[in-house]
């Protein structure tokens, strides 16, 4: 059973490198989104979580990298995060974009986010009153520990119809 999730999550983090790819090159594929089967993700008091499902791999996004999520989860496409980035925080802009585009790279690599098609920046998710606040680098942390537990859970063995599904 181990041998089986082991290499379910070889395959989910090529097919996130190869979507990293395609990300890079295509510029039709220049958003990103959260597959909604595969993470779940909340915010609280300024820090976000994430859980993959399909590692059982949890994530805290520390610094700025709890203001990008939402840009990422928005559909919004690169060029438009860096550039709300820029806007949101008070930093050299080179350093800002360079570790957002880093962390937009570690959500490709982690399979926490795709490459998409990008969308528009909803109102509700942009920077509220237009005051830039102190940059801090944004952090991700992964943490493995309760991989066994989390891959364990049934939630995981379900059709595309969800958990629990009526018969």
């Amino acid at each position: 059973m181990f041998d089986e999730r082991q290499e379910r999550q070889e395959r989910q983090e090529q097919q996130a490198r190869q979507e990293h790819d395609v990300a890079g090159t295509d510029p039709s594929a220049s958003g990103f989104r959260v597959d909604e089967r595969e993470v779940i993700h909340e915010t609280l008091e300024g820090e976000a979580v994430l859980v993959h499902l399909g590692t059982g791999t949890y994530f805290s996004l520390g610094g700025s990298a709890a203001e990008i999520w939402p840009l990422v989860v928005a559909g919004a496409g690169r060029d438009e995060i860096l550039a709300e980035a820029v806007r949101r925080f008070e930093g050299e802009r080179a350093t800002i974009e360079q570790e957002v585009g880093d962390l937009l790279g570690q959500f490709l690599e982690h399979g926490l986010a795709v490459a998409a098609p990008p969308r528009e920046i909803p109102d509700a998710v942009k920077h509220g009153d237009g005051s830039a606040t102190p940059y801090v680098s944004p952090r991700l942390e992964a943490f493995e520990d309760m991989q066994e537990l989390l891959l364990l859970d049934p939630i995981h063995e379900t059709g595309d119809e969800g958990w629990p599904s009526k018969s």
